[in-house]
């Protein structure tokens, strides 16, 4: 992939992925206007993708099947987000592309570093439509036992929430602190983005930290956050602690306006 095709792609991926130094494409397809088979293999210094499978147009719409298959691709690097590393995951989609979108997806990421930490055995499944998302992840490593849900709104200001079940989730090795803190309990969290305010919860019940010298548990606890270029509040509530701040300004300006 030259430079006169990045210089193309560009424009339609900086806001979603960055682009490998060196990209090595390798595809192969057969087929007519009506369906196509293809077999494509994305070689990077990042990483390589490889993904097969069929499109078929029905009635203004377009049906697939495909696998995509990655191997040691650095998430950080292309989405430039330094908690994320290399991943290993196999996913399946089988459904209809077009003006009414809905896709099943399953697979499985057989490897992803988090926090320079490696997780292992993610099972996911999940549904992609035109105005939202539903997934379910279940991670079944010894180590980071739990199960995520999560739902994904477009239909107004993003709307993100998430159902989290943790079981002996090894938060100390995760956070790289003490390798016996440990955390079990249910979480629900809300995220609304409506740029450029942000506003969210966290809500727990029967959350249990453990470790080898103590054992701490929260019946109750809850967070709420509403962070605007205007104001920020924040409001936090366990069965033994109670905290509100208030400000007049955008708190993610913290730092600047100390510095001021």
């Amino acid at each position: 992939i030259g430079s006169d095709v990045r210089r193309t792609l560009m424009p339609f991926l900086q806001n979603i992925i960055k682009m490998p130094p060196g990209i090595n494409l390798q595809a192969r397809s057969s087929g007519t206007l009506k369906g196509i088979a293809a077999d494509v293999k994305i070689c990077t210094a990042w990483g390589d993708l490889k993904a097969t499978g069929m499109a078929t147009r029905r009635k203004g719409d377009i049906e697939i099947e495909a696998n995509l298959t990655s191997e040691k691709v650095d998430l950080e690097k292309f989405l430039e987000v330094s908690m994320l590393g290399p991943i290993d995951l196999s996913v399946d989609a089988k459904g209809r592309i077009g003006k009414d979108p809905d896709i099943e997806m399953n697979g499985l990421i057989s490897s992803i570093e988090l926090l320079d930490q490696p997780i292992q055995a993610i099972k996911l499944n999940g549904t992609f439509e035109k105005t939202n998302v539903n997934a379910t992840l279940s991670v079944e490593d010894p180590k980071y036992q739990s199960q995520i849900h999560s739902e994904i709104s477009f239909s107004g200001p993003l709307l993100i929430t998430n159902a989290v079940q943790l079981n002996n989730f090894s938060l100390g090795s995760l956070l790289d602190m003490d390798s016996s803190l440990s955390v079990s309990g249910e979480l629900k969290s809300e995220i609304k983005l409506d740029q450029p305010s942000i506003e969210g919860y966290v809500k727990g019940n029967r959350v249990l930290f453990k470790s080898q010298s103590v054992e701490y548990l929260l019946d109750t606890m809850s967070l709420h956050a509403l962070i605007s270029p205007e104001a920020s509040e924040i409001n936090y509530y366990s069965d033994y602690e109670q905290g509100d701040l208030l400000s007049n300004f955008d708190i993610r300006d913290l730092r600047e306006v100390i510095q001021t």
